[in-house]
């Protein structure tokens, strides 16, 4: 990302993109991969070891198991593959609604006198909150995608 970044043309990147957006997709990005990653690994490992202790287990128990876990795997992935799209899109929806609040506020911070002079600090509030109020949106509709998708793997389970 850095070095595509790096090599973008100035006057058709840099111009039209905001330096908020390009911020805040570094720090979306980076902060996934230190924080999440370890957690998400560790937690995927263990769920993983579960779920073949429930599966050893009921295979054990019930015989006809065996033959209907091959079964439940492809509906998991059949229910992945159709919402697949939509997750993340809603996760890139989420990430792009927030970079014009950073734009916004590190604007109106260089601009802080000028909103002061003129009178404009409602204006300014009105703006941050309907900024605001789009992100949560985006963030309510990735969580109630991802929700989704577990409803839909526990109905088929």
């Amino acid at each position: 990302m850095i070095e595509k970044v790096g090599n973008a043309p100035i006057n058709l990147y840099f111009d039209v993109t905001p330096i908020g957006r390009v911020l805040n997709r570094f720090s979306s990005d980076l902060n996934d991969l230190s924080s999440y990653f370890a957690m998400i690994y560790g937690a995927e490992l263990a769920m993983f070891y579960n779920l073949m202790q429930v599966v050893v287990i009921a295979a054990i128990a019930l015989i006809y198991f065996t033959f209907i876990f091959p079964l439940l795997i492809v509906i998991a992935f059949y229910i992945y593959g159709e919402v697949k799209y939509t997750m993340t899109e809603t996760s890139r929806l989420y990430k792009v609604s927030q970079s014009p609040i950073v734009s916004y506020l590190q604007e109106s911070i260089s601009g802080t006198s000028t909103i002061r002079a003129f009178g404009y600090q409602e204006r300014f509030i009105e703006k941050q909150m309907g900024l605001i109020n789009g992100t949560i949106l985006a963030a309510q509709m990735n969580k109630g995608t991802f929700q989704y998708f577990k409803l839909r793997l526990n109905v088929a389970s």
